[in-house]
């Protein structure tokens, strides 16, 4: 039987402001202390309870050890995952699962609180394995709401480089009710550059050989209609319109945040300028064969590149659809 309390959030925050508050009286440079701050709701909840007296020190260690068992001891799980979990028959403890996803793909994770369970506290964690040791990248935390509706709450996490991921959920230690539901699947980075097209469009691959294998293919080739709409596949800033031998008439996009560049090439059309500012799906150009592309069907040639010496990468994962 679960330890019958509750924390509210406001709560939550006057205590941990109380448990860190700095001492009273003159402190000098020398001796200043930095106060402890929590990475995640799950560990600012667990430091909360450990303060509130040694009558819940019993439950609040097996609710730790639960914690660390679920991250050390995940089940592997292929996505897209979903899972249910009624929470008023459930022993207290936790749940870890363990997926990998490669670069380019969005993690994307939703809890969501039904039956009741709008009133429960859950806490879902995503941590990153880094070789055998579990890294914590990001959380969110479900609080006891008003009302009987359901709710959701999401993390959503771009991969950079090929990684395995583990999920945590953990409900809070007071009594629960209702039921949950967690959903992870993986998605694309990007918004697809070819209106009405997806990657069953792309004929020419990532590494392919060219000009007698004296060098790759540094893209995908898109194959569409001439004239179709090209799009922007994010948020950005075009940093280049210019017309080459190679790409001929070429656009690249550049975000304001991030190392990511885009390369749009053999376009029919720009209708885009340098320094100008676009959003994902917006129109830039439309497809062409213009460059060394005049001896080929139309098609958009369109390029991944990470800034810093990252070099160019596959775009297939950045635009492959979201799994069923």
């Amino acid at each position: 039987m679960r330890t019958a309390f509750r924390i509210s959030l406001a709560g939550l925050c006057g205590l941990l402001l109380a448990i860190f508050a700095a001492p009273s009286g003159p402190i000098s440079t020398s001796s200043i202390l930095r106060p402890y701050v929590p990475e995640s709701p799950h560990k600012a909840y667990g430091v909360v309870l450990a303060g509130l007296g040694s009558d819940r020190a019993a439950p609040l260690h097996e609710w730790v050890n639960e914690a660390d068992r679920a991250v050390l001891e995940p089940t592997p799980v292929a996505l897209p995952f979903e899972v249910a979990q009624d929470l008023a028959t459930s022993e207290p403890g936790a749940e870890g699962y363990l997926f990998s996803a490669e670069s380019g793909r969005r993690v994307q994770i939703e809890l969501l609180r039904e039956n009741g369970a709008e009133r429960s506290e859950v806490f879902v964690d995503l941590f990153r394995l880094d070789g055998a040791l579990p890294r914590y990248v990001s959380s969110t935390m479900a609080l006891p709401t008003a009302g009987a509706a359901a709710r959701s709450e999401q993390i959503s996490m771009d991969v950079s480089a090929d990684a395995e991921f583990i999920v945590r959920v953990q409900p809070g230690l007071e009594e629960q009710e209702g039921q949950i539901r967690l959903a992870i699947r993986l998605g694309p980075q990007l918004h697809f550059p070819v209106t009405g097209h997806g990657t069953g469009s792309i004929l020419s691959g990532f590494g392919a050989s060219r000009d007698g294998g004296t060098r790759e293919h540094h893209g995908v080739d898109i194959f569409a209609p001439r004239g179709t709409p090209v799009l922007a596949s994010l948020d950005a800033r075009v940093r280049r319109v210019d017309v080459t031998n190679l790409g001929g008439k070429v656009v690249w996009l550049e975000p304001l945040f991030g190392n990511t560049r885009l390369y749009y090439a053999h376009l029919d059309s720009q209708s885009v300028e340098a320094g100008q500012y676009v959003f994902a799906g917006d129109v830039i150009g439309t497809v062409g064969n213009t460059g060394n592309a005049r001896t080929t069907p139309p098609h958009l040639h369109f390029g991944v590149y990470i800034r810093n010496r990252g070099g160019p990468r596959d775009p297939y994962p950045y635009l492959k659809q979201v799994y069923r």
